[in-house]
């Protein structure tokens, strides 16, 4: 396995006096943003200690945007603010598109692998609290937008592959101030194409701010968690599955794991770290198969404070809640609770 270089001193998160101060990493590969604009959700949220705000949440930003206190750490990265703190570190966390053995993507195992860039993003569609943010800015522009509510966005990926088109369509959809969005994916296969297209998401995660976490794994009501949690701070970042939606494949634990599989164009183990003081990292996958076509998938991101556990799994109905919001065409699959256990082992599931 490759040793990331870029990565680790520490996070490079320091807590003094209840403020959040992010050391700036190191340069990446694969670091172009895709020439698109970042977009970001809620962006006066996720700066207050309780996580009443909600939280904030920037897809595609440039490496240091952020909001005066916690940024974005590695350009193309996803980030989301909670509870004044970031959730992906270093290297990051996004999508990679595998067309056969080939992959493409901006932040996390795109950018640890080089993997090669979209050709193009852009931010197609903002509604309610979403703002759009110019290619390239990396500063604190996030403070200044104090507007907080429900808001939505729409991302386009294309890339040119073996002279033919493919496309992912990713809408998110947000709902002030719970601690989840929802996000559906549109994967586009064009004529012609022979080869198995398998699209990723996830990376190097940092719940509350912190580099060491553990694993988590539930299954509530027929619903399968996937999460990163720090037990100090209390908060977890992770991927929920819609019913219908399920992933495919899935992995947690050592962040550098599952990156080579990734840039390979092949299957996660479906594994669950549950070991304390991982350098923690959350990924999910969908095989969409190589018929051309166009496929959609949904998912629920998660950050927030852990709470209740009885609270939490009694209020799941047996589908969990499911709210159709027709958004840009696509449907997206909402839910609102988590749970938290302690374990110390390494667990394997079908």
């Amino acid at each position: 396995m490759k040793k990331n270089i870029h990565k680790r001193v520490v996070l490079g998160v320091l807590l003094s006096f209840g403020g959040l101060m992010v050391l700036p990493s190191t340069g990446h590969a694969a670091d172009s943003q895709g020439g698109g604009e970042a977009v970001v959700i809620n962006p006066g949220g996720g700066r207050l200690a309780d996580g009443s705000d909600g939280i904030a949440s920037v897809f595609n930003g440039a490496e240091d945007l952020g909001n005066g206190t916690a940024t974005v750490s590695n350009t193309g990265s996803d980030q989301i603010f909670y509870a004044n703190t970031p959730q992906w570190c270093c290297g990051g966390g996004g999508l990679v598109l595998a067309i056969g053995g080939s992959a493409y993507g901006e932040a996390g195992a795109a950018s640890n692998e080089s993997l090669p860039s979209f050709d193009s993003i852009a931010v197609t569609a903002v509604s309610g609290s979403a703002r759009k943010i110019n290619n390239g800015v990396a500063d604190n522009s996030i403070q200044a937008l104090t507007n907080t509510g429900d808001g939505s966005a729409t991302i386009k990926y294309e890339i040119t592959h073996g002279g033919r088109l493919y496309r992912v369509t990713r809408v998110v959809s947000y709902v002030y101030p719970d601690k989840y969005y929802s996000e559906s994916y549109s994967v586009t296969i064009p004529s012609g194409n022979t080869d198995p297209v398998k699209l990723y998401y996830g990376g190097d995660a940092a719940p509350g701010g912190e580099d060491s976490a553990y694993g988590k794994f539930y299954d509530v009501n027929g619903r399968r968690f996937f999460l990163s949690l720090e037990p100090n701070s209390g908060i977890y970042l992770g991927f929920v599955e819609t019913p219908g939606n399920e992933f495919d494949r899935y992995f947690v634990g050592d962040y550098e794991a599952p990156y080579e599989i990734i840039a390979a164009g092949q299957d996660l183990p479906n594994t669950v770290d549950e070991t304390p003081d991982t350098d923690i990292g959350v990924q999910i996958q969908w095989n969409f198969g190589s018929t051309p076509g166009t496929y959609t998938r949904s998912m629920t991101g998660v950050s927030g404070f852990v709470a209740d556990v009885d609270s939490d799994v009694n209020s799941l109905p047996a589908t969990g809640m499911n709210l159709n919001l027709a958004l840009a065409g696509l449907a997206t699959g909402m839910l609102g609770a988590i749970v938290f256990a302690a374990s110390r082992s390494t667990r394997r599931f079908a």
